[in-house]
């Protein structure tokens, strides 16, 4: 219906219930502008809902980013354990090595101090 045919049909109704014109001119001018706020509050409903929803969208995103990186620093931190893991296990085998060959190594000593200490006793010549 048009805006003029939505008119008559408000004239007829205030008409029947016995309005007398000038209260329905008012009437219909106070529905219009009644209709207008309620169309603009309407629209600014619909825009806020947009915006927080909007928003809400970003903050998804973000967090969804912020779950990324921290992912990201967790993947980053667990490779460094594990290569400081590595790198300590290589560290604790080199010792282990270094351990034994200075075990070794006493143990030669020990015996050339013997034979040395036989030989004097014998009273060889050490050259």
């Amino acid at each position: 219906m048009s805006n003029s045919a939505n008119d008559l049909v408000l004239d007829d109704m205030l008409h029947c219930v016995g309005v007398p014109l000038k209260a329905r001119e008012r009437s219909i001018g106070e529905l219009v502008t009644v209709a207008e706020k309620a169309a603009s509050a309407a629209a600014a409903a619909a825009k806020e809902v947009r915006a927080r929803a909007s928003g809400s969208w970003r903050e998804q995103e973000q967090e969804e980013k912020a779950r990324q990186n921290e992912e990201t620093v967790y993947c980053y931190w667990v490779s460094k354990y594990e290569q400081a893991d590595r790198e300590r296990s290589e560290i604790k085998a080199r010792w282990s090595e270094a351990q034994q060959e200075l075990d070794r190594t006493k143990r030669t000593v020990l015996e050339l101090q013997q034979q040395l200490q036989a030989a004097t006793a014998r009273g060889a010549t050490v050259t």
